[in-house]
């Protein structure tokens, strides 16, 4: 199980789902900074629709042998990171809004 729940003392307990492959292996852990603004977008966003669900299901269905070919190869991790850099960028402008 790919979650983490963590108290912060000042409320409920939050569960972080951490599944995000390809995104994690680019940036070579599941804790980098750019990751939340993606796991706050498939939560608010792709998970409230039947498309959205859908790619999600088919990407944790797909993405774990890319992901893991990504972080076996520096070049190709610095690629992916450079084509996520602009939709991470782009999702954390729009943050507050979703």
């Amino acid at each position: 199980n790919f979650t983490l729940t963590e108290l912060n003392g000042e409320g409920d307990a939050e569960v972080v789902d951490f599944r995000c492959f390809i995104a994690t292996a680019a940036y070579g852990s599941p804790m980098a900074e750019e990751l939340k603004y993606f796991r706050k977008f498939r939560s608010h966003v792709l998970l409230k629709s039947a498309l959205g669900r859908t790619f999600v299901h088919y990407y944790y269905e797909y993405s774990p042998p890319v992901a893991h070919y990504i972080s076996e190869h520096p070049r190709l991790r610095d690629a992916v990171r450079a084509v996520l850099e602009v939709p991470a960028k782009i999702l954390e402008s729009v943050d507050e809004y979703y």
